[in-house]
């Protein structure tokens, strides 16, 4: 199949011209995916990054 290829600018310096690859797009969202499955689990918000057990635990005693 035909593939049309555009840069799109980013804060990230790690790719060329600042850019990222094609597989990024599919793994940035898994993050908040699991946040927002979390607090519909136990009803508290994670808002910060890693979800370490120690975060979850805390979460669940508020």
């Amino acid at each position: 199949p035909r593939t049309d290829v555009i840069l799109v600018e980013s804060s990230d310096s790690v790719g060329p011209l600042r850019s990222k690859g094609m597989a990024e797009c599919c793994i940035n969202p898994v993050a908040p995916a699991l946040a927002n499955a979390l607090q519909d689990a136990t009803g508290s918000r994670f808002r910060s990054l890693p979800l370490t057990p120690e975060r979850i635990y805390t979460g669940l005693n508020r």
